[in-house]
């Protein structure tokens, strides 16, 4: 391989005597390095301006756009309706959101938050999104509140386990039994090939109780009560918050296609690829994916929020 920015610390065998291809080169090169000519060429990657030149606040101030940015720093941050919001006059709409959002469900019918079940994962979304952000890490799959964590039983391929819903429930009401009792959690800790440390020698995460540590987790299923393939595997992910200003599902299809081929036209292996088509029932035709679990939901109308409610029946 002849080329003027690839260093040979980027090689996966630096001693090998024949030409070098993409695949001998590491991955953390192609990510870091690849990217910034093969993907990115050509565009305008200039940070905004903090302050316009008559010194009022410039476009990196709103980091949402003037319409999608709140200032408050207060625990109730990410709870607060962004200016565009107020100015469409949809309070009211928001105010009920949120009071779905907190409300806890039960199993009674003809009740307000009733019909739970007859599986789920939590009472309320609330309890997986504290403050409307992201949870924190636990060890028991089973906490209630603030255990953002949620399981996916999976092939390798990555498609769910028929049977098993895309995210696992281990809840239910009487007389229904859920589709295991539990997701079991290990932490493992791991080492760096810079021993936790950064170049000037201070461990990582300094001055906390895990100085110098990293860890990983592992999963698996407890007393699965659904058939189960030799080769599945359980992998967990971590809710994140739900703040933002919806800018991603604006995004028209056609803009994705043109930015997809335009990668698949570059030269270089790194190119992205775009979502599943998936039928949208409220435009009634096709839409390409774009939210979730390996985009299974193609615009915000049709999830995660409307129909990707895990707490109640689906």
């Amino acid at each position: 391989m002849s080329h003027p920015r690839i260093p040979f610390a980027a090689l996966k065998d630096k001693n090998k005597n024949a030409p070098a291809k993409f695949s001998d080169l590491k991955a953390e090169f192609l990510n870091t390095s690849c990217i910034s000519c093969h993907v990115n060429g050509g565009m305008d990657l200039s940070k905004p301006k903090t302050k316009n030149a008559d010194g009022s606040k410039g476009p990196a101030y709103y980091l949402g756009g003037e319409a999608g940015t709140v200032f408050v720093s207060n625990t109730k941050c990410f709870e607060q309706p962004a200016p565009a919001i107020i100015e469409a006059g949809l309070e009211s709409d928001f105010k009920q959101g949120e009071a779905i959002f907190e409300g806890n469900f039960v199993a009674d019918k003809g009740v307000p938050f009733g019909g739970l079940g007859p599986t789920y994962m939590k009472t309320s979304c609330i309890a997986c999104h504290p403050g409307y952000g992201r949870a924190r890490r636990v060890d028991d799959f089973s906490k209630e509140y603030g255990n953002g964590y949620i399981a996916t039983v999976h092939k390798p391929d990555g498609s769910v386990v028929k049977g098993y819903t895309e995210m696992l429930q281990i809840n239910s009401v009487k007389p229904y039994l859920p589709y295991a009792k539990g997701v079991k959690i290990t932490w493992h800790k791991f080492v760096d090939k810079h021993g936790n440390r950064y170049p000037d020698g201070s461990p990582y995460n300094e001055g906390k109780a895990y100085e110098g540590e990293l860890i990983y987790p592992s999963a698996d299923i407890v007393e699965a009560l659904l058939p189960l393939p030799k080769d599945y595997k359980v992998s967990i992910e971590y809710t994140i918050g739900i703040y933002g200003t919806g800018l991603l599902d604006a995004i028209s299809d056609d803009d994705i296609l043109k930015e997809y081929r335009r990668q698949q036209a570059l030269v270089g292996p790194v190119k992205g690829i775009h979502g599943n088509w998936i039928y949208d029932p409220i435009s009634k035709r096709k839409r390409l994916g774009k939210f979730t679990w390996h985009c299974f939901r193609a615009t915000l109308d049709d999830g995660p929020g409307s129909n990707g409610i895990y707490n109640t029946t689906n």
